[in-house]
């Protein structure tokens, strides 16, 4: 994907791949969206500020950045929720559930999971910390 067709992809688009693919909204993918729109106001305040003091290159790549930056949490949202439908299973809502279901399949030891799983335990946990620090203000 282009970083035009990147900064080109707004909501209307973001409703229509879901639908069409017959994706979810989770906890996971709104995570993704909610820094999607913070990205979003960033980029709606500078434009109002610079519209009242005028533009200069500098100020335009912040706006161009900060746009794009805005357009991959959009694209991550899309693609967790492809994930988690091919998984069959949310990360957030149904993590704990698999890590039972991995403890079972290797009697408490965690470390014998294989590389794809451990890899999906790691995301999820990340995408909770993501979560929760958004609910408490930070955007780290």
């Amino acid at each position: 994907m282009t970083n035009a067709v990147a900064e080109k992809l707004n909501y209307r688009d973001y409703q229509a791949i879901m639908q069409d693919e017959l994706l979810e909204e989770s906890r996971a993918v709104n995570a993704y969206l909610s820094r999607a729109k913070r990205f979003a106001n960033h980029v709606k305040l500078m434009k109002k500020s610079f519209a009242r003091m005028g533009m200069n290159d500098t100020l335009y790549k912040l706006v161009k950045q900060e746009d794009t930056k805005r357009a991959e949490m959009v694209w991550s949202a899309i693609e967790t929720a492809r994930l988690e439908k091919r998984q069959g299973w949310r990360l957030l809502e149904d993590g704990d559930a698999y890590v039972e279901s991995l403890i079972a399949k290797y009697q408490g030891d965690l470390s014998q999971a294989l590389p794809e799983e451990s890899k999906r335990l790691e995301l999820a946990e990340l995408l909770e910390t993501m979560e929760k620090r958004q609910s408490e203000g930070d955007w780290r």
